[in-house]
């Protein structure tokens, strides 16, 4: 599984590993946004497994250039591994040019309570 949408919220939640790059996943992400599943103004939920590889800037940039064309309200990073730490570190960077919110979370709980804090549950953004 790449991605699939939360049927309440319409967030994107997306699966980060090493078996592809952050170019050839954001074809797919792509088709995600597309998709009449997707609310624009949701959230996109990225879980990171440990094989990891980090991405290159303007592979960042360009994902946040589809992020933003599809009105994605804020982008939750969970992962524990230390490189996908410094890549959120790095992508929180360029989310401030396009004033859409990024954070990383080790804690499960702690990024739901984030992803949260300003919406109900059960309606559009």
């Amino acid at each position: 599984m790449d991605y699939a949408f939360d049927k309440l919220t319409g967030r994107l939640i997306i699966h980060v590993d090493g078996s592809d790059s952050l170019r050839n996943r954001t074809v797919k992400y792509q088709k995600a946004f597309e998709s009449d599943r997707w609310w624009p103004g949701s959230d996109v939920l990225f879980f990171v497994s440990d094989a990891y590889s980090p991405p290159a800037l303007q592979e960042i940039h360009d994902l946040y250039k589809l992020f933003q064309r599809h009105s994605v309200r804020k982008v939750a990073f969970m992962s524990g591994d230390v490189l996908a730490k410094a890549t959120a570190d790095t992508a929180k960077r360029i989310a401030k040019i396009y004033q859409i919110p990024l954070k990383h979370f080790t804690d499960l709980q702690e990024m739901f309570d984030w992803i949260n804090d300003d919406i109900r549950i059960g309606q559009q953004v």
